[in-house]
């Protein structure tokens, strides 16, 4: 793999106006950017698109679509936040201003179809989604799937497409996460 040729966009969401905030997910995503631009995952900075904290959707989809299809190796997406179920049982990945209201969570949220369909759209050969929020086991729900053969179970959607996903809870469960930030040990 030539991390040049690749590209990751890394949102984390952690102060929320009609959520709970979750400062753990700050922490996760200042530890994740640091971790693919060390020595040992060796991506260049420029490569690392991080979007600290955002407010509302806006651009968001259209900025995946613009970072991935400059992909040609590795386009890796990493969301940490909450996540919502909506009306429709799609996941939205949720930013400051998210309604918890059913009819108002995918207006107001980054739907989990336009991460998908920026990947999708992308050249490169591998696709990895690292997605750290509640049901976020929806995204590898069948129409959701990176892959273009949706009849295939979830496990065979993997097998040789180059699309991974990493969940951390089922379609319908909790993702844990601290309540409390925890003090870094190098710091004290």
């Amino acid at each position: 793999m030539d991390f040049n040729r690749s590209r990751a966009a890394l949102m984390g969401v952690w102060n929320y106006r009609n959520l709970p905030s979750v400062p753990a997910a700050e922490n996760s995503l200042t530890r994740f950017t640091a971790l693919l631009t060390s020595d040992l995952c060796a991506w260049p900075a420029e490569n690392v698109h991080v979007i600290e904290d955002p407010r509302k959707p806006g651009d968001s989809a259209d900025d995946l679509v613009r970072i991935f299809e400059q992909a040609t190796d590795v386009a890796l997406f990493y969301f940490v936040g909450h996540g919502q179920v909506d009306d429709e049982d799609s996941l939205c990945l949720c930013v400051g201003e998210t309604r918890a209201e059913w009819n108002r969570r995918t207006s107001t949220s980054l739907a989990f179809e336009a991460v998908r369909k920026a990947l999708a759209h992308s050249p490169a050969r591998i696709k990895v989604v690292i997605l750290d929020c509640c049901f976020s086991g929806l995204a590898i729900d069948r129409r959701l799937a990176l892959s273009s053969q949706p009849r295939l179970a979830p496990i065979d959607l993997t097998t040789g497409t180059g699309a991974y996903t990493i969940c951390a809870s089922s379609g319908y469960g909790l993702a844990w996460f601290e309540t409390r930030l925890i003090q870094d040990s190098r710091s004290r």
